[in-house]
């Protein structure tokens, strides 16, 4: 455990002032080489009731990834999730991108066990939406969706 003291900021040197980021919004429907850097389940910002609180919020797969493609957005961290739902139904957006993330292109098999530590350095090109975030009272970023990398792409190899 680690213990901070609060500090009055009126205290602080110049040099000791936090560095403040101006946010960049990536316009939607931009498409960008990324890697998956991190994959986790974790709770949503959704109750699995809305009129019960008690029984919980639902979980999701989030998906963190780091922006490879030169460029000005090269570097930025994006994130993305899906429902834990991990099926054949047409719409498991998990079971899409897994099939992305993998090159699948006949569909998993049933009872097909996903690691998502296998999925963890992967590279793939991640789609852009656009959201308000009454939160931050700004648009921000999120990935919706994923298409994979060509087999034999390098990068630049699109840039003439």
């Amino acid at each position: 455990m680690a213990e901070l003291i609060l500090e009055d900021s009126k205290d602080m040197d110049e040099g000791d002032a936090p560095i403040v980021y101006e946010y960049v919004c990536i316009p939607e429907n931009e498409i960008l080489e990324a890697e998956i850097l991190d994959i986790e389940i974790r709770e949503s910002n959704f109750w699995l009731d809305p009129d019960d609180e008690s029984l919980g919020k639902q979980k999701e797969v989030s998906f963190k990834f780091k922006i490879t493609e030169n460029g000005p957005y090269s570097g930025s961290w994006v994130w993305g999730s899906t429902s834990t739902l991990f099926s054949t139904h047409p719409n498991c957006k998990l079971r899409l991108w897994t099939e992305e993330i993998l090159g699948v292109d006949e569909g998993l098999p049933v009872d097909f066990s996903l690691n998502t530590e296998d999925l963890v350095g992967q590279n793939v090109r991640v789609i852009i939406a656009n959201y308000w975030s009454p939160k931050n009272e700004r648009n921000q970023h999120k990935v919706s969706d994923l298409q994979r990398i060509p087999s034999g792409h390098t990068p630049d190899s699109d840039a003439f």
